[in-house]
């Protein structure tokens, strides 16, 4: 870099400061959308058409991730999430809706990401064995970064060191920019199980999911600058997710999810083996081992997994492993992820509510 420009860029500090969080922001729009290792289990992050498609009447979990824990700029996301069906008196379709609080934060200025996300779908069985969700969310977003932890050129006191108590003189028209957002899906189930069964002993578990995701897809403005438009772009992820019953207690678990966001290319692959330790009602117990397998532009990383399912509960837990280039940094290191789910299954009188028999 020239003395010159060097000199404008201190000389502009402020305006340069932005700039860089602005193009942060876009590059965390193509490659760092809220985002998780579990993408199964994390499903408004795949796709609106995910909304109310569970076993039970209403949804409850979380999730929380880590990422890149040995740099200073590591990533720590949050999700909170609940969604509810609403019976219907016919036996073919209902609706569900809910909420889902998301919390993305990066870095010493705490670039951060909050959104409240409200979510809304509809299900309508198509035959014996088959449905088809439609699915809509509109968030509430807002960008923000904190300057608290930051220092500038006019606190270096001359000496290779930063005095903090120097007043750095800076003042930031914009800390956080508000927009709104919106988001599609469709998604076709395909399963076994083809009756509302008054006992599950988890007999019927072949299933599958086809679908895809339509997000940003009002292209809001998330600049930090002033007069400046920087659209978030257009994001699709077409997914599929299945189950394949091997024996009475042994299942193959696979899952597929692609992202493209302009130019940007992310392919997630997901294996496992899921062992039904217990099937009777009350006692359900089942241990599932896998792997997860992420490339996208700028390198790959993997992930082993583990789950537990009793009854209503399900925990997960996953490490990735870097091995893209930014391994240098991390030392390979990516980091931790969990994910937990608990369903509210209730029987409803059979001539006022029939709720379509989903697994």
């Amino acid at each position: 870099m020239s003395k010159t420009l060097l000199k404008k860029v201190k000389g502009r500090s402020i305006e340069f400061l932005i700039l860089l969080l602005t193009v942060g922001i876009a590059y965390r729009a193509h490659g760092q959308d809220i985002h998780y290792t579990q993408f199964y289990n994390a499903p408004f992050q795949v796709s609106p058409s995910q909304i109310g498609l569970f076993d039970g009447y209403i949804r409850v979990q979380g999730n929380y991730r880590n990422q890149w824990r040995t740099v200073p700029v590591g990533y720590e996301t949050v999700t909170l999430a609940v969604d509810k069906k609403f019976p219907s008196k016919s036996k073919y379709q209902f609706f569900a809706g809910g909420l889902v609080f998301n919390y993305d934060q990066a870095g010493f200025s705490e670039l951060n990401h909050t959104q409240i996300q409200f979510l809304g779908s509809f299900t309508r069985r198509t035959g014996n064995n088959t449905y088809l969700t439609l699915g809509g969310i509109f968030s509430m977003n807002q960008r923000a970064f904190n300057v608290g932890e930051l220092t500038f050129d006019r606190q270096y006191n001359g000496v290779g060191g930063v005095d903090p108590n120097i007043d750095p003189n800076e003042d930031f028209p914009n800390l956080s920019n508000n927009y709104g957002n919106v988001a599609l899906g469709i998604n076709f189930r395909f399963q076994d199980k083809d009756k509302l069964e008054l006992v599950d002993k988890l007999e019927k578990r072949n299933k599958l999911d086809l679908g895809v995701g339509v997000f940003n897809l009002n292209t809001p403005n998330q600049s930090l600058l002033e007069d400046a438009d920087v659209p978030l772009p257009v994001r699709l992820s077409p997914y599929v997710f299945g189950t394949l019953q091997l024996d009475e207690n042994f299942d193959f678990v696979g899952s597929f999810l692609a992202q493209f966001q302009t130019t940007y290319r992310e392919l997630n692959y997901g294996a496992a083996l899921k062992w039904h330790v217990n099937r009777n009602p009350g006692k359900q117990l089942a241990f599932q081992l896998g792997v997860n397998f992420r490339s996208h532009d700028f390198g790959e990383s993997w992930s082993p997994t583990a789950e537990i399912n009793f009854n209503n509960w399900r925990a997960g837990f996953s490490y990735e492993v870097n091995t893209s280039g930014f391994q240098i940094a991390t030392n390979r290191d990516s980091g931790p992820e969990f994910s937990l789910r608990y369903i509210f299954k209730r029987v409803e009188p059979l001539p006022k509510y029939k709720i379509c028999p989903l697994i």
